[in-house]
């Protein structure tokens, strides 16, 4: 997701460490694993000690804003700054909590029906389609892209993680206003053709951090990073500068 945006930060000077969340990329995969974004939010913060660093400035895209703001709740001193692009968090976005399906999916029988229908329904044809639904332009969706997505799928267990993971939706709502988890600069940034998460989530966003800058990128979808990465590191580089 970030090929486009990591070099542009490293040319500029800065430290980049991108990480697969527990369960996601090419993370090893577990049904064991607990996926909640709380503790996708203390994984952060414990490779950020691991490695040093006092605190650091964190990008999060979609679900990863949303593990952005319980990071920032949960061990305020590690976050410096904090941006937010097409963000699955705030007043007005869907948080995608498991709700009745995810504690069916604590029954083993339930369980090994999604594992079957999963495996079932998932190829790289599906997983293309979904993809290209987050272009605004899906011609952007190009092979190697779309291939780099699918890997997820070559992974062991994909389907148990998957799972997982929507078991443990019904906790990651933050457990407090937004506005209270982040107190540091902040930088909404959206695709103004988003159709997964419409232009008004981000609105709300904004209008929930007080301060915050927001920027909207024309002709982007949810992937603005991927789909204009040359407006998105602009914009990117140009705040890190002005809030150093």
């Amino acid at each position: 997701s970030w090929r486009e945006t990591i070099p542009a930060l490293a040319d500029a000077g800065c430290r980049v460490i991108a990480l697969d969340l527990a369960n996601f990329g090419l993370s090893d995969k577990s049904w064991d694993r607990d996926t909640s974004h709380a503790r996708q939010a203390d994984l952060v913060a414990a490779l950020l000690e691991e490695r040093g660093i006092g605190a650091a400035t964190v990008v999060g895209h979609s679900m990863g804003a949303n593990v952005t703001a319980w990071l920032a709740a949960r061990h305020p001193e590690l976050v410096e700054r904090v941006v937010l692009v097409d963000a699955a968090t705030g007043p007005a976005a869907q948080e995608g909590g498991g709700g009745p399906l995810g504690s069916l999916l604590g029954l083993p029988n339930v369980r090994r029906l999604g594992e079957v229908v999963l495996r079932n329904l998932v190829d790289e044809a599906r997983l293309a389609d979904i993809f290209r639904s987050a272009y605004a332009d899906p011609a952007r969706a190009t092979p190697d892209a779309l291939a780099g997505y699918a890997a997820a799928l070559e992974t062991s267990g994909w389907d148990h993680a998957l799972l997982a993971i929507v078991r443990d939706g019904a906790a990651n709502e933050l457990e407090v206003p937004i506005g209270d988890a982040i107190r540091v600069p902040a930088l909404v940034v959206w695709g103004r053709e988003d159709a997964w998460i419409p232009l008004a989530a981000g609105e709300a966003l904004r209008d929930a951090l007080p301060g915050a800058e927001w920027r909207i990128i024309d002709d982007a979808g949810h992937l603005p990073m991927e789909e204009q990465p040359a407006a998105f590191n602009e914009i990117l580089l140009a705040w890190l500068e002005s809030t150093r």
